[in-house]
């Protein structure tokens, strides 16, 4: 896996030089791919704030001098993301829970078909068809965190096609986790990533 420097990166650099600074996130919303990134920077290094790139001179302001005071929440953008980071698991462990899984995500966003991706991923079918039931949950308590108009995937109808043998209910599933990985493929390949989760998962 290759990783280029992400937001992660900066976090990561920070903490090891200077671990009591406080740091505040800024992101451009219409980046739906930065989710996933933006769950590991408040699950592995819990940044004070996040706000927008289009905040204003004021709210920037505000918001930096907020954290200068000590508050607790300067900033509402960054709850959902604090709450997703406090779940028992972890929001971003449920959906990426061990290595195998993370080799699953990888796969999903290669391919199409139910038995090249469970193939490719060295899992019996019926695993990755548990894997996709299961993970099309975790989807749902992320759109229910993150909500975004027009969140959805689009039909593909190879992989719909190759898993109506196993029901209608696994084809959708499929369907679904095909969309989310191809959407986060940067995050799910990203070795900086594989590492803070590998971290995460021997502490357990």
């Amino acid at each position: 896996m290759q990783s280029a420097a992400t937001g992660l990166t900066a976090l990561a650099t920070l903490r090891q030089l200077s671990p009591g600074t406080k740091t505040i996130i800024s992101t451009t919303d219409e980046e739906e791919n930065r989710l996933l990134y933006l769950l590991a920077a408040f699950q592995f290094f819990e940044p004070r704030a996040l706000l927008a790139k289009r905040a204003d001179a004021f709210v920037t302001r505000a918001v930096v001098e907020a954290v200068g005071r000590g508050d607790p929440s300067p900033s509402p953008d960054a709850d959902p993301f604090r709450r997703a980071a406090a779940m028992r698991p972890p929001l971003l462990d449920q959906l990426v829970h061990n290595r195998t899984e993370l080799g699953i995500w990888q796969e999903l966003a290669r391919f199409d078909k139910r038995l090249q991706i469970a193939s490719a991923a060295h899992v019996h079918p019926r695993t990755l068809d548990a894997f996709t039931a299961a993970k099309g949950a975790a989807i749902d308590v992320v759109a229910a965190h993150f909500p975004r108009p027009g969140r959805g995937s689009e039909p593909l109808a190879d992989a719909d096609a190759d898993a109506a043998g196993s029901g209608a209910a696994h084809g959708a599933n499929l369907i679904r986790v095909i969309h989310f990985a191809r959407t986060h493929e940067q995050f799910f390949a990203d070795a900086e990533v594989a590492g803070l989760l590998e971290a995460s998962w021997r502490s357990r």
